[in-house]
């Protein structure tokens, strides 16, 4: 009889055991800022920063690349281009000096402003999000890049990345 009675709350004790060994889904990254040259990015602990030639600073992850740049307004003296000149003018800039054809495909989502498009390199296929922005004393240009097969599924976190992008010296419109 005892035989009996250990197996019945040993069959109950394994029972209630499986019903509350629910799996958790894994803790999310922490929030990390990273700054550079008068910008800050809100990323995850995920990302590191890395020098790359011809970009202000790069931070990157096992996902995304992050490229930013920055061009202060001074580097457009005798040109036509200036501070009072637009996002969408810049936009169109960049675009054209990378010898994109067509008009830049400019996307405004909020007080954001993006293009994307696609490049090969290695055998391997990018698409990237550049977001850009002004400050008091420069244009900004922040490209989100990830392999073209993971894009889709990582777009709205390159936006909500882009969306906490903020500048020592914001650009305020002059009243």
């Amino acid at each position: 009889m005892k035989h009996k009675v250990f197996s019945v709350i040993l069959a109950l004790a394994l029972l209630l055991t499986g019903c509350t060994a629910v799996e958790t889904a894994p803790e999310a990254p922490a929030l990390q800022d990273f700054s550079k040259a008068g910008m800050t990015v809100t990323l995850t602990e995920e990302f590191y920063e890395k020098e790359h030639m011809g970009y202000t600073t790069c931070f990157l992850s096992d996902d995304i690349a992050v490229f930013v740049l920055k061009e202060e307004y001074t580097l457009f003296e005798n040109t036509d281009f200036s501070s009072a000149s637009t996002l969408e003018e810049y936009a169109g800039l960049v675009w054209n000096a990378n010898q994109f054809t067509g008009n830049v495909p400019l996307t405004t989502d909020g007080d954001l402003k993006y293009f994307e498009y696609d490049y090969t390199a290695n055998g391997n296929s990018y698409t990237y999000r550049t977001y850009v922005f002004k400050s008091a004393d420069a244009f900004w240009l922040v490209q989100f890049a990830s392999l073209s097969e993971h894009y889709e599924a990582l777009s709205s976190t390159m936006h909500s990345y882009a969306a906490t992008v903020r500048f020592d010296t914001p650009y305020t419109e002059a009243p």
